[in-house]
């Protein structure tokens, strides 16, 4: 059975703005969006604690601007935690009875919207790392929604998407993640690529999309071809030349989707056709910008996979 996936760029926080976008793509192709894939840059931040970990410029780092995500349905294991760590401020020795913890989780719970769609995101290089660093039983960051982690792979029907965290930094690539959170956490680490190409040496189908944040480069390396541009920075045809490029040569993915550059927008495709193999089509790489107001449609592309 395929489906229909909805890939979006950076969104900073607008997931209400994401989810519209779906809607009015339903309404107007009369399908379903089964999954929304999104490159980084998703921000999760719900407090003032939050932004303690978002490293950003100064002019951003301010509760207005924090986005939508505080509103959507938290884990219900988050909400269990809180409801005991309550409990014991509110009746200290009293305690209470299964069904009244039931009954106050639900409460709690109707407080809170659920994502629309299965969602699945890479971090970018403005996250709030502490929530996507703080999941002690994976990556499930609110009720349907995944993060992939620093790199990782989700199956979804039969089908694969991959993706890796972060922008590249020739500086920082080979560096271990520092133990304390910091604006390094933002850049791609060497052990999360090698990480996700031990994953797929094991999987018998190769992905059919990866998920990137920082764009491949240089752009005008010989195996790519370039289809269509929009206001793409020169430094991205210069280089340097991305680690994950390798990757996408050996595994060809159906679909590379890149965000991080919000003005930008990129069509193209990485390698040949080779008659006879399983996935014999090249790989089309897009860049898309950010998600603003406008809803542009270098923003999002959906996609059929098969």
């Amino acid at each position: 059975m395929g489906l229909n996936i909805a890939v979006f760029g950076d969104i900073h926080g607008k997931l209400d703005l994401m989810y519209s976008c779906c809607k009015e793509w339903e309404e107007n192709n009369g399908m379903r969006i089964d999954i929304v894939a999104q490159t980084g840059d998703f921000q999760t931040i719900r407090n003032e604690e939050d932004l303690k970990f978002y490293f950003a410029p100064e002019k951003y780092r301010k509760m207005e601007l924090i986005g939508d995500f505080a509103k959507y349905l938290p884990p219900r294991k988050d909400i269990e935690k809180d409801i005991q760590r309550d409990i014991k401020q509110m009746i200290k020795s009293q305690k209470m009875s299964e069904e009244e913890i039931k009954k106050e989780i639900e409460k709690i719970e109707e407080k809170f919207i659920a994502a629309p769609r299965f969602t699945l995101f890479i971090g970018g290089n403005h996250e709030a790392w502490n929530v996507l660093n703080s999941r002690d039983y994976g990556n499930i960051i609110a009720y349907n929604m995944e993060y992939l982690g620093r790199s990782g792979v989700c199956n979804i029907n039969g089908i694969d998407i991959a993706g890796i965290s972060g922008i590249y930094s020739p500086k920082q690539y080979e560096k271990p993640l520092p133990e304390t959170i910091d604006r390094t956490w933002g850049c791609m680490r060497k052990e999360a690529v090698d990480k996700l190409e031990e994953r797929l040496s094991m999987i018998d189908t190769q992905p059919r999309i990866l998920l990137l944040h920082s764009w491949i480069t240089p752009l005008s390396d010989p195996s790519i071809r370039i289809n269509r541009q929009k206001n793409i920075p020169d430094n991205l045809f210069e280089g340097p030349v991305s680690p994950v490029l390798n990757l996408i040569k050996k595994y060809r993915p159906d679909y590379v989707f890149m965000g991080h550059m919000h003005h930008s927008y990129f069509e193209g495709i990485v390698g040949d056709v080779r008659l006879g193999e399983p996935r014999h089509l090249p790989t089309l790489l897009v860049g898309l910008s950010e998600l603003t107001e406008e809803k542009s449609e270098d923003s999002y592309r959906v996609v059929r996979i098969e």
